[in-house]
């Protein structure tokens, strides 16, 4: 089943925010609307289909589950040799999902798969290219959003990916590298800090138990 890029509906991108999408539609209201020319009644429809759900907080995170679950069920059956631009769109649209879904209730293995299938051996050879570099940082830095709440474990095959593009950008690695260790190190503290209260909560209930006597 085949589900509507809204975004594109519009001419934006994922990040629009709610004043760029306005802006559009009201752009494309006014040329296409019916009054002007009956023929376009029909795409004027999916232009206010589009606005309509991107505009409303509710139906725009059920529109990006709805998208989350299609491509993440196309990614299990083919690899797509896509434009840089396009697996650019595509992380980003994760991005905006992810950032209004609940980390612990999401499907982390079935994003990292969605990911390796966007940033596939065609994606990257393209991305590798000096002139696409512009991208590919949008890429880097778009995924490192998306996978800084994550434990490392989980991380490391993509974290290997981001480092994999940075290559020939020491800008770039650098922030990658700095991520890494900061993923690692904030995995480390959470898994550090139930033992630091429940020693602290023990010494605290040691001290007690000897000014009781």
């Amino acid at each position: 089943m085949s589900i509507k890029n809204y975004f594109s509906v519009l001419g934006i991108e994922p990040e629009a925010d709610i004043t760029e999408i306005k802006k559009a539609y009201r752009k494309l209201a006014h040329q296409f609307h019916p009054d002007k020319n009956m023929e376009t009644a029909q795409q004027f429809a999916e232009i206010k289909e589009a606005y309509e759900v991107l505009t409303n907080s509710s139906k725009r995170q059920k529109y990006l589950r709805q998208w989350w679950q299609h491509f993440q069920s196309e990614s299990r059956h083919k690899t797509e040799i896509l434009t840089c631009d396009e697996a650019l769109k595509r992380i980003l649209l994760l991005e905006k999902y992810v950032s209004g879904t609940d980390v612990y209730r999401f499907d982390t293995a079935g994003m990292k798969n969605y990911i390796l299938a966007i940033l596939n051996e065609n994606t990257l050879n393209s991305l590798r290219n000096p002139e696409e570099q512009r991208l590919s940082e949008a890429i880097c830095f778009s995924l490192m959003r998306i996978l800084r709440p994550l434990p490392y474990p989980f991380n490391a095959d993509l974290i290997d990916l981001l480092k994999h593009l940075a290559q020939g950008n020491e800008t770039l690695t650098k922030s990658v590298e700095k991520f890494a260790r900061e993923n690692k190190s904030n995995t480390l503290r959470e898994k550090m800090l139930p033992w630091i209260l429940f020693f602290l909560t023990l010494l605290i209930c040691i001290f007690i138990w000897i000014f009781s006597l």
